[in-house]
């Protein structure tokens, strides 16, 4: 039994006019008219009276009402109960996310949230190897670059390109490079991956088609490479988001500013909606909205 139809029915008898129970209801009158037609439909009887004058109910439409009143005020009583829970959310979220994403972006982020929901906790594992969501027992899970395939629900909420940055006083000490051809003469430092997801290779290589046999020295910490660009060491590759939250107070500057990789995007792994908890949706559609404030440049 569709439990709205029951509503609509129980208001038009309780106030004796379709079109005071449509106002109640905030619904046009004549679906509170079908509403209670379909009801009859499927139980087989006439439950309200109908006439230009009267709208009162049936004799089987009382014992009705009076049968049904009480549960209805329950179950409404029920709901609006669980929506202040959920709206009060409590618990722990676990979350895994590379290492400089969580540093970031990700922290600011949950930073925020906690603000709104007080009682919230998370546990954050910085990882930038794939991670297992059931065996780890993680909640949700941020991934860049492309995916293998899965059961797991794969939202995109961000995408990130790869940037050249330096130190503001080796700049001005060895000059500013204009061109590729000007690049190769300084010194610059590369990064690789060791996720799981995508082979080991060098990624400044693939930007700006300089051989890693040039390169000072590779790794795969974003967050030594910025830490070599603020010591002056040298030219450096970071994402987008990374320099524009934390570069830009660090006395760095983007070289090659037109120079910027192809985006990869920036996805968001849970389980099947189904089994989410409602902080865990909470978090997700919070984050879907407000990521982008956090990874643009």
């Amino acid at each position: 039994m569709n439990l709205n139809l029951l509503r609509t029915f129980s208001k038009v008898v309780e106030l004796k006019s379709f079109t005071k129970a449509a106002q109640a209801l905030a619904l046009p009158k004549s679906r509170v008219s079908r509403a209670v037609a379909r009801l009859e439909d499927d139980l087989g009887v006439s439950l309200i009276r109908r006439s230009t004058r009267l709208v009162a109910p049936t004799e089987l439409g009382v014992k009705f009402y009076n049968s049904i009143e009480n549960q209805l005020h329950s179950i409404e009583n029920a709901v609006h109960m669980l929506t202040e829970v959920s709206s009060k959310l409590s618990g722990t979220i676990r979350v895994s996310a590379p290492e400089d994403f969580g540093l970031s972006v990700l922290c600011p982020l949950m930073d925020k949230f906690q603000d709104i929901y007080p009682e919230i906790r998370f546990e954050l594992i910085q990882s930038n190897t794939y991670l297992d969501l059931n065996f780890n027992d993680i909640d949700v899970t941020f991934r860049i670059g492309k995916l293998k395939d899965s059961s797991l629900i794969q939202k995109k909420v961000a995408s990130v390109s790869l940037i050249l940055a330096a130190g503001t006083d080796y700049l001005a000490k060895y000059g500013e490079p204009k061109s590729l051809e000007e690049l190769k003469s300084h010194r610059i430092y590369g990064f690789f991956s060791e996720n799981n997801l995508s082979p080991r290779e060098d990624l400044l290589k693939q930007f700006v088609n300089i051989e890693t046999q040039s390169t000072i020295m590779s790794c795969n910490s974003f967050s030594l490479l910025k830490q070599i660009a603020e010591s002056n060491k040298g030219i450096v590759i970071l994402p987008d988001f990374f320099f524009s939250v934390l570069g830009k107070k660090s006395g760095l500057k983007r070289v090659l500013p037109n120079k910027t990789s192809k985006k990869s995007n920036i996805h968001l792994i849970y389980p099947s909606s189904r089994n989410l908890l409602q902080r865990t949706r909470t978090f997700i559609d919070f984050v879907s909205q407000e990521i982008t404030h956090h990874t643009t440049c």
